[in-house]
């Protein structure tokens, strides 16, 4: 636990096609944001995968991690949680060390328990995009009723003027028409 509110950084990783991003970090992670890393070769890659939490005892030792990343970032012990939204992995919460066996079962625990308001959090993201995206929808089609209204109205004003003239013309108001 010590270790998973000290030294430990953190960073939230965001799928993106078959590639991950690193859109929020803490302490010396700071510079992990904008990070990309190929979806199926790393740990969090596997997290956002299997939906599954993902631990690494020692990056040294572990074949699911990215070593060459792993090394450029200083990390050596990692836990991996999914974050979900609607049945589906958006995301990863991710706590590092530059500890080998830096976390424990217990760690994992609170690390679940931190997801939450995460997730919670893209729910509320998801419902006022949703009402954002609803309203934006109703503007859309109001005004596209309000481009045919004025449309229609420009277009009946001549419209009506050409056709009584013609019907003027047909009943013969103007004489005989030349061929």
């Amino acid at each position: 636990l010590n270790e998973l509110l000290s030294e430990t950084r953190y960073a939230v990783a965001d799928p993106d096609g078959d590639q991950l991003t690193y859109a929020a970090a803490s302490g010396t992670s700071a510079d992990l944001i904008g990070l990309r890393l190929a979806l199926n070769s790393s740990l969090s890659g596997l997290c956002i995968l299997t939906g599954k939490p993902q631990h690494c005892v020692d990056s040294h030792l572990d074949e699911r991690v990215n070593l060459q990343a792993c090394e450029r970032v200083g990390l050596r012990s990692m836990i991996v949680v999914p974050i979900p939204h609607q049945g589906q992995t958006v995301g990863v919460l991710k706590y590092h060390s530059a500890r080998p066996n830096a976390f424990d079962e217990e760690d994992m625990l609170i690390a679940h328990l931190l997801v939450g308001p995460i997730a919670v959090g893209f729910s509320s993201v998801a419902e006022a995009d949703a009402v954002r995206a609803r309203a934006d929808l109703q503007t859309v089609i109001r005004l596209k009723e309000q481009l045919v209204s004025n449309i229609s109205h420009e277009l009946r004003t001549p419209v009506t003027s050409i056709v009584g003239s013609l019907a003027l013309l047909n009943n013969g108001a103007a004489g005989d028409l030349p061929p």
